[in-house]
């Protein structure tokens, strides 16, 4: 199992849904025409990595990141668990939009993490848009894959979080999250004061 280093990895549940939390209200509040007008997944997850990046100054907040360093220069971030999933869709032949292709990568939406290094990845964050062709399943194997401790997982993200955005409406409704701990969905996180 990894060695947690640093002094984000040491962050309470709690704390990190306040953070996440005020970062999702900030995406409100700033960036509500992207929700309203239905814009891409990419668009919504990017303006969401700059906010949380202004809270994790000290470690990197990336956006669709696809490499593991240390498995050597170029290798790819890869949950075996879920390739199958992946690649029987392509074969298949989907006529899933681009979007839905993506949303269905072992490629997380968003990390906080340190680069270079698997011994400080902190959080995990996939997002779906309420209206989304694809399902939920997915994103919740792969956020579990992610957390998970055992030493299957190379990654041993501290936390994972699903987000459900409404999109393509005037007001928007809250966020849905779910969060992610040791690979199991966390059901007793500390509540978040906003």
């Amino acid at each position: 199992m990894n060695a947690r280093i640093g002094p984000a990895n040491s962050m309470t549940q709690g704390e990190m849904e306040r953070i996440v939390t005020k970062c999702l209200d900030k995406l409100f509040r700033k960036d509500l025409p992207l929700l309203q007008n239905d814009v891409s997944e990419r668009a919504i997850t990017h303006k969401l990595a700059e906010y949380l990046q202004d809270r994790f100054p000290e470690l990197n907040v990336d956006c669709e990141y696809n490499r593991n360093f240390e498995l050597g220069p170029g290798a790819s971030k890869i949950l075996n668990v879920l390739r199958d999933e992946w690649q029987t869709r392509i074969r298949a032949g989907s006529e899933m939009e681009e979007d839905d292709l993506l949303a269905i990568s072992t490629y997380p939406d968003i990390i906080v993490h340190r680069r270079l290094t698997n011994t400080e990845n902190l959080l995990v964050i996939e997002v779906k848009k309420r209206n989304s062709k694809v399902g939920h399943n997915h994103d919740h194997k792969k956020l579990a894959v992610f957390t998970d401790t055992s030493d299957q997982n190379m990654y041993h993200y501290k936390y994972g979080v699903f987000v459900l955005l409404e999109t393509g409406v005037e007001e928007p409704q809250k966020q849905e999250l779910t969060w992610f701990v040791e690979g199991h969905i966390e059901t007793n996180i500390e509540r978040a004061s906003s």
